[in-house]
């Protein structure tokens, strides 16, 4: 049975779900939009082989906010592995939580092994001016938009209406807000952008796994950044017939392949 609790990072307090199950401790980090709920199908089908922790980032699901950072992502992750003494645990990337992963790894943090489920491959280009920032900072919107929202998640399966319903807050006037906010998000655009993914990549352990998928958008330019990180770097790829929602399009098929990649521990 899955057991939801939260943990203090710094002062900002984190909701984590645990999945049970014993084993090897896998962390599912989820991606840019993404909350805890990404991984509510996943999450029990592991359990069968693994422990599986999942957990809202700061500013996502029912997760406080804070101040935005590479360190202080990297800090949640830490806090997240600290308070459930998940011993030298396998760190699962979904998207961009990949990007919170390689940070992780960036400041020092450690682990056994290293799951990427379709996430970042190629170096950032340096644009000669950033992106402006939203003209909201938050993500207010009527229930008739919400719907909208809801609808674009629920197309995932249930990984997506899981995920949107985790984010939805109820306003007093009957207005929705979705987390993560505008600011949030761009704050962390801005953020994660700034190291080099191939030296990122180095920074993690030895055994390090991509999940890529056979559909995702501009898949002949992913397909040579994927040839040219398993060059630089000792990373091992297995391909989905999927688009780019892996996890949620072939979950069995997605937990089949992390349990045998945890077998090697």
């Amino acid at each position: 049975m899955a057991e939801d609790l939260f943990v203090d990072s710094g002062g900002v307090r984190l909701a984590v779900r645990d999945h049970g199950g014993e084993g090897v401790p896998v962390v599912l980090v989820h991606g840019h939009f993404g909350n805890l709920g990404s991984f509510d199908v996943l999450g029990p089908l592991l359990a069968d082989h693994v422990r599986p922790v999942a957990y809202d980032q700061r500013g996502h699901g029912w997760s406080e906010s804070g101040p935005v950072s590479v360190r202080a992502f990297a800090d949640d992750l830490a806090a997240v592995v600290s308070a459930l003494r998940l011993s030298n645990p396998v760190l699962y990337g979904g998207s961009f939580g990949t990007l919170v992963c390689l940070g992780y790894f960036l400041e020092g943090g450690e682990a056994r092994g290293f799951i990427s489920e379709d996430g970042r491959v190629a170096d950032f280009q340096k644009l000669a001016s950033p992106p402006p920032p939203p003209a909201r900072d938050r993500r207010v919107m009527s229930a008739e938009e919400w719907n909208t929202v809801r609808q674009t998640f629920a197309a995932a399966g249930p990984t997506g209406s899981a995920t949107a319903e985790r984010s939805r807050l109820l306003l007093p006037d009957g207005d929705i807000e979705a987390r993560p906010s505008a600011e949030h998000l761009y704050g962390k655009e801005k953020v994660f952008t700034g190291f080099s993914i191939t030296d990122a990549f180095r920074a993690a352990p030895e055994r390090k796994l991509l999940l890529a998928a056979e559909k995702a958008p501009n898949s002949v330019r992913r397909r040579s950044d994927i040839a040219a990180l398993q060059t630089a770097t000792s990373l091992d790829v297995h391909w989905f017939d999927t688009g780019h929602w892996i996890s949620a399009e072939d979950t069995v098929g997605v937990a089949d392949v992390v349990a045998g990649f945890v077998r090697q521990f």
